[in-house]
């Protein structure tokens, strides 16, 4: 049976290997800020959150059955697996057992020699870049270029084709991550791999400290209530005025 992975599960979830299965998982508070959770109903939340729970058994991975998944988190519904590949919260390593991933395909991977983690140090050398298929989204080899952790270029490229991001967008959010602590510090370790940022689009996710840009929409519509606001007072304070004068018999 295929497995289904958690995206990041090294990066977010780090535990003493010599300590046995981990006691607890961690749920960030900066999720809040995450529109792919903000995405999610408050039933699947909470069918995420337990799956992360029972993955920590095995190293962020659940075997690939919504059947299984039900019962192993004592859920009272099935979890909407492809909902979750979907949002690039999970992804599979094969073909699902009753779950069609069409956005993605279902082709059988050539056997992989090592396991790719997200704290993995060494670089890989492409002999031979693969064809590009066939409707290929342009800018992939600008976003190839400027991403600094340089692994799984094919599966990469597949995300980018299925997404159909815009260049520019991706670029402006990338060089954000690029100068952020969290990708800079221990020689970039915690940068994720390409694939799993863009299923994440991660160009949207706000960096730790950093203030979220303001539209300029959103900005003519604040200047458009303040002068509302500032309309209404004054009319309100003319109205009290006249009411006054009223009063005082002072009206002409």
């Amino acid at each position: 049976m295929s497995r289904i992975e958690m995206h990041d599960w090294d990066e977010w979830q780090t535990y003493r290997k010599d300590r046995g299965t981990p006691p607890w998982v961690k749920v960030h508070r900066n999720i809040l800020s995450n529109p792919k959770w903000a995405a999610l109903t408050d039933s699947e939340k909470g069918h995420l959150v337990s799956m992360w729970v029972v993955a920590a058994d095995s190293n962020g991975t659940l075997p690939n059955s919504p059947i299984l998944i039900r019962k192993m988190c004592q859920l009272d519904t099935e979890p909407d697996i492809q909902r979750f590949i979907d949002l690039g919260w999970c992804e599979t390593d094969g073909c699902p057992n009753g779950v069609k991933v069409a956005s993605i395909g279902c082709q059988p991977d050539a056997p992989e020699t090592e396991t790719e983690t997200e704290t993995e140090t060494e670089t890989e050398v492409e002999t031979k870049t693969p064809k590009s298929p066939k409707g290929e989204w342009l800018g992939f080899d600008e976003f190839w270029q400027e991403y600094p952790n340089k692994v799984g270029k094919p599966k990469a490229l597949t995300a980018w084709n299925r997404l159909k991001p815009n260049l520019d967008t991706v670029i402006a959010g990338l060089k954000r991550w690029k100068a952020s602590d969290q990708w800079t510090k221990d020689g970039g370790r915690f940068v994720p791999h390409p694939t799993t940022w863009l299923n994440r689009e991660g160009w949207n996710d706000v960096v730790a400290g950093e203030v979220a840009p303001v539209s300029v929409a959103d900005l003519e519509a604040s200047r458009q209530r303040s002068a509302q606001a500032e309309a209404d007072f004054k009319a309100r304070m003319e109205q009290l005025a006249a009411d006054r004068r009223q009063q005082l018999g002072l009206t002409r």
